[in-house]
Order: structure tokens, then C-alpha cells, then sequence
């Protein structure tokens, strides 16, 4: 354990204000500099904890933004198959009605 326990506390307390506050990159780089800096200690395990929950959010988040993308991919081309089902129908039903000109 270092003999900078004030030091490692305090940079505990503002990496999880950073993470907080949604400034993950600054939370993250804190919290790898407590953790090269009580390696083993207990500190350093908080420090690899809190990363490897970041890792999970982060993963996490991705997951989330990609299937939200792919959701509006396939709503937006749902809409598309729509529209075009609904010219063919009307094409079809001028062409039936013999007004082959506006079809």
C-alpha cells in the first residue's frame, strides 16, 4: 500500500465525481493511476473495480446505441417496404380500373 492514503482517497473521491458526472475518460485515467499507484492494496482493488464496471458500461452502452440504430434501420426500412406496397397497390388498382396513363 502507498504511504500517499490522503492522496489515493482523494483521487478516489474525484475519479467517482468524474464518473459521475459522465467524464468517464478522466474517471478512467485516475482510476488507473490509483491503481499503478497501491497495486495489490485495497485501494488499487477499488480502482480496478470501478474500471472494470466502466468496461461493463461501456460495453454495455454500445450494445444499447448499436440495437437502437439497428431498431431504426428497420423501422425506417419498414416504412420504405410501406410505402412502396402501398404505390404497387395503387399502380395495380389504376391499371385495373383501365387508367393505364396515371399508373
Amino acid at each position: 500500500m502507498s504511504d500517499n492514503t490522503g492522496d489515493i482517497v482523494g483521487k478516489i473521491v474525484e475519479a467517482n465525481a468524474l464518473e459521475s458526472s459522465g467524464e468517464t475518460d478522466k474517471a478512467i485515467a485516475l482510476y488507473q493511476e490509483i491503481l499503478e499507484l497501491d497495486r495489490g492494496g485495497n485501494y488499487g482493488d477499488v480502482a480496478q473495480q470501478a474500471l472494470n464496471n466502466l468496461q461493463q458500461n461501456d460495453t454495455a452502452t454500445v450494445k444499447t446505441t448499436q440495437q437502437q440504430s439497428n431498431s431504426s434501420a428497420n423501422k425506417s426500412q419498414s416504412n420504405n417496404t410501406g410505402d412502396i406496397v402501398s404505390k404497387i397497390v395503387e399502380a395495380n388498382a389504376l391499371e385495373s380500373s383501365g387508367e393505364t396513363d396515371k399508373a
